[in-house]
């Protein structure tokens, strides 16, 4: 159980690190909700359209608020086939406009510091505040429901 200890530590100083630059941080509810909004939008699919994100390709670029060229590749299947350069840079261009630069700590990885600090081990400690009736305001044909909103 040292071992684990010692991993759970490791791994919440390296994500707490303010070195290290991390998306999720950075991200509140509302930057989220601005940036899909931002994003649907701009380039959600109109009828299975081809050069629209796709809900998954959305939830990507919340995850992982990808700010250079070489990362939306990554990101995107066939991206050269369906944006131009300039679309690309609109894309990178609404992720920081929307997503802050400042770190901020929350609750669940505080809980998990103070957690390992006092030497529990319980589960409990790592509450997350997640609202079940959040979704990304649209339900496309790609959806894991089947098309229906959650």
């Amino acid at each position: 159980t040292d071992n684990l200890d010692e991993l759970i530590h490791n791994l919440l100083t390296h994500f707490e690190d303010p070195k290290h630059n991390l998306p999720q941080p950075k991200q509140t509810k509302e930057s989220i909700l601005s940036l899909c909004e931002s994003l649907r939008n701009r380039f959600g699919q109109v009828s299975g359209r081809f050069t629209g994100l796709t809900k998954a390709e959305r939830l990507q670029i919340c995850d992982l608020a990808p700010t250079e060229l070489v990362e939306i590749y990554l990101v995107f299947e066939e991206c050269d086939s369906r944006f131009t350069e300039d679309k690309i840079q609109s894309i990178i261009g609404i992720v920081k406009e929307n997503l802050t630069n400042e770190r901020r700590t929350t609750s669940t990885q505080q809980k998990a510091n103070q957690g390992l600090m006092n030497g529990h081990k319980d589960e409990e400690m790592y509450e997350y505040g997640e609202d079940p009736n959040f979704n990304l305001g649209d339900v496309d044909e790609d959806d894991a429901c089947g098309g229906r909103s959650t």
